[in-house]
């Protein structure tokens, strides 16, 4: 007879995201700190990856929670970056609750729909980085829209297995340069179960016009906006719900 599954509990995951000092030398967090320097910016990050689960170990590991539409979490993924934002090549670590348990891996953010409205988009990048990029940026020039969207991530699983948790939902993918097109070959096939889906190709459309590097994605979107690189509009189509002028400024 196959064993109940059992989760990390919530005293073994907040021990992970309770630790202040952890934050302040983890590489991504202080990174993110120094790259958007708005006011009141730790306190926006840390609630930011208080909300999405987000752990920090001791040696400057991330922990991705892979918590479930409950919140429930049997797995964790550590990844490691560097001074720049960047994941360190080949640091990707899993870990799980019990020996006996399976590996389970699940979208990252997915805990967040159980409080999200189905009337609101929901927002999918490919990567952890690229969502919280998104979230941050939401957070710091666009606090006052009611319409700001849950970003969210593939992170460990397929773009399919992601929009069968978004049954019946608003949403819009922000592919990677280089997944443009399955992405929008995808959204084609599954649009049947969303109320709406759209792919918002802001990305491509940028390195088209030799904006941004060729395979870029949502973060380097976002990093050279902040630093003022697209300020022609290469492209008239906005990210998403916002004022166009918030985005290209």
């Amino acid at each position: 007879m196959k064993s109940n599954t059992t989760y990390f509990s919530n005293e073994e995951m907040l021990k992970f995201m309770n630790n202040r000092n952890w934050y302040y030398s983890n590489p991504i967090f202080g990174w993110m700190c120094g790259f958007f320097s708005s006011i009141d910016i730790f306190k926006y990050l840390f609630d930011i990856y208080r909300r999405y689960m987000i752990g920090i170990t001791h040696d400057n590991g991330v922990i991705y929670w892979q918590c479930d539409y409950w919140g429930r979490c049997n797995t964790g993924k550590t990844e490691w970056h560097d001074s720049n934002g960047k994941v360190v090549a080949n640091s990707t670590r899993y870990f799980k609750v019990s020996p006996h348990n399976e590996l389970t891996c699940y979208p990252f953010g997915l805990h967040l729909l159980s409080s999200h409205p189905l009337d609101m988009t929901v927002a999918v990048a490919k990567s952890e980085t690229s969502a919280l990029m998104g979230a941050t940026y939401n957070v710091i020039h666009l606090r006052n829209d009611t319409k700001l969207p849950l970003f969210i991530a593939c992170g460990s699983t397929s773009l399919i297995d992601t929009l069968k948790h978004l049954e019946n939902r608003h949403v819009v993918l922000f592919p990677d340069d280089a997944d443009t097109e399955e992405w929008t070959c995808i959204a084609q096939q599954y649009s049947h179960l969303h109320r709406s889906i759209e792919v918002n190709d802001t990305v491509r459309n940028c390195v088209n016009a030799n904006l941004i590097p060729k395979g870029s994605d949502y973060s380097t979107l976002i990093v050279n906006m902040r630093i003022g690189v697209l300020r022609n509009r290469p492209t008239q189509q906005k990210l998403i719900y916002t004022p166009e002028d918030l985005y290209f400024p």
